[in-house]
């Protein structure tokens, strides 16, 4: 689709809903969406994001001022009009184009009234538009004792034919509660999480992410060792086609190469294939090095952050490293009891026997996550609050609504106010 968001500024511009309004551009655009901004003030976004300043849209333009400072008196004079009208025109040259426009703010706050005039009256005309309420004038106490239920003050509490959308069910109550709708009428879309910039993900781990779907699960297992037989790894194989078979979305991550010291070890490889394929767990279990060539220290780094437990199912270690690891990263460590392993891991880890069944270790992962809440809280997270699950669970159907009302469907919407 071709979609454009509008707000009085954008990125580089600081604020919570100019960062919100930078994220949806990038989204929408990697998203193969035609993306254009329109501005008041702001900067060069995303490749393939088309930002188009427009002064008049800002809530600091002189002019803007002069006007609202006349409102404030009771004087809804010309100059609003003309203003409205200007702004007005504008946008239609660039709107023209457009499938839909996402108003982030404007029709729900009073920073430039003349703005919200003209997306009134171009509403009216039938362009099609969301209305991206973060804030509401009427619902704040520093506002609404100050608004009048005049013209133009009255545009902020009146009900459009667009798509209401909140950021969180109280913003949701308060639409409802403001423009006298249903709440059913409103979507609830939250912000999210943009997880690559609270990081410094290496490429490999950024392509193990996209090729593994890595936070599109509900458990990711790090088993942190080179492929030699005494590693035991068809017992972790077999664990983890018992958690898929509770439903359990999980990758279970196998980080090393094979030993490089017993030419042997290229059969296991074999073996261990055959058996992840047998179990029907071809998805779920990752060789990670016939993924990518290497898995360095920060590579490593990444993948135990990315992770929700250690998985160790050795027969024999001479130490075992990846235990103080796991601890080091805060992840519940579950490992086989035998002396290497327990003379790092203490009573603080989880243990069980080598020959216990798979189906054993895959209840007592699963019960001691289950009642981690710091686990359920990370998955729902992962889950649910990422951008790109928002985008996949949120946003592609509202753009899928708009688009059939586009096409003919009945509008759910509310009387449309035509302004001058």
């Amino acid at each position: 689709m071709k979609i454009a968001l509008l707000h009085y500024s954008s990125p580089p511009i600081v604020g919570g809903v100019e960062s919100v309004v930078g994220t949806h551009a990038r989204l929408l655009a990697d998203h193969g969406h035609a993306v254009k901004v329109l501005t008041g003030r702001g900067g060069r976004l995303a490749a393939g994001v088309d930002v188009k300043v427009l002064p008049l849209l800002g809530s600091s333009h002189p002019r803007v001022l002069a006007v609202a400072k006349e409102l404030e008196r009771g004087d809804v004079s010309g100059r609003f009009h003309t203003l409205r009208q200007e702004i007005g025109a504008h946008l239609r040259v660039h709107l023209d184009d457009v499938d839909v426009c996402l108003v982030h703010n404007v029709l729900t706050m009073h920073k430039n009234l003349p703005l919200t005039a003209a997306l009134h009256q171009l509403i009216g005309e039938g362009r099609r538009m969301v209305a991206w309420t973060h804030d509401l004038a009427r619902a704040d106490p520093h506002y609404a004792g100050r608004l009048t239920d005049a013209f133009p003050w009255s545009l902020v509490k009146t009900r459009l034919d667009v798509e209401y959308v909140a950021i969180s069910e109280a913003v949701r109550e308060q639409i409802a509660s403001v423009l006298g709708v249903p709440p059913t009428a409103v979507r609830v879309i939250p912000h999210g999480l943009d997880l690559t910039a609270f990081t410094a993900w290496t490429a490999a781990t950024r392509s193990l992410v996209a090729a593994l779907a890595l936070l599109a699960q509900d458990c990711v297992l790090i088993n942190p060792v080179r492929i030699t037989r005494r590693k035991n790894l068809e017992l972790a194989v077999r664990v983890a086609a018992a958690l898929k078979t509770e439903a359990w979305r999980l990758r279970l991550l196998v980080t090393g190469p094979p030993g490089p010291h017993n030419p042997t070890n290229a059969l296991y490889v074999k073996e261990l294939r055959h058996l992840r394929r047998d179990l029907g767990v071809e998805e779920e279990v990752a060789f990670v090095h016939e993924l990518v060539p290497r898995c360095a220290a920060r590579t490593m780094g990444d993948l135990y952050e990315i992770s929700d437990a250690v998985l160790l199912t050795s027969t024999l270690e001479g130490y075992g490293l990846p235990v103080p690891e796991g601890g080091l990263f805060r992840l519940p460590v579950f490992c086989t009891d035998i002396p290497a392993f327990r003379e790092v891991g203490g009573e603080s880890v989880h243990y069980f026997q080598p020959d216990d069944p798979a189906e054993r270790i895959a209840r007592l992962i699963a019960d001691t996550l289950d009642r981690d809440r710091a686990y359920r809280f990370r998955r729902h997270v992962r889950l649910s609050l990422t951008w790109e699950s928002i985008y996949d669970r949120h946003v592609a159907p509202l753009l899928q609504r708009v688009g059939e009302r586009a096409a003919g469907a009945p509008a759910v919407g509310g009387q449309v106010l035509r302004v001058g």
